[in-house]
């Protein structure tokens, strides 16, 4: 292959669009700060409740499964920008 080939087609491609969709990860980077704010309050209130209340969260570590996994996911665009 010659190096024409492999060019961009034009000068400042991947700026372009990174600078488009730089909104979008900015929305992955605010979803993913609400599912770990959220994963925390659950662990603390699951916490919280088994030992001072006797009444533990049920499914806390399915539901802190999920949430972990949509936690992590969204942000793998902001850490690739």
């Amino acid at each position: 292959m010659s190096k024409a080939t492999l060019r961009s087609p034009r000068p400042g491609y991947m700026e372009l669009v990174r600078d488009k969709l730089k909104p979008l990860t900015q929305l992955f980077l605010y979803i993913g700060c609400i599912m770990f704010t959220a994963m925390m309050l659950l662990t603390v209130v699951d916490v919280f409740g088994r030992f001072f209340l006797n009444k533990p969260v049920r499914g806390s570590i399915e539901i802190i499964e999920l949430l972990m996994l949509t936690a992590t996911a969204p942000l793998f665009s902001y850490i690739q920008r």
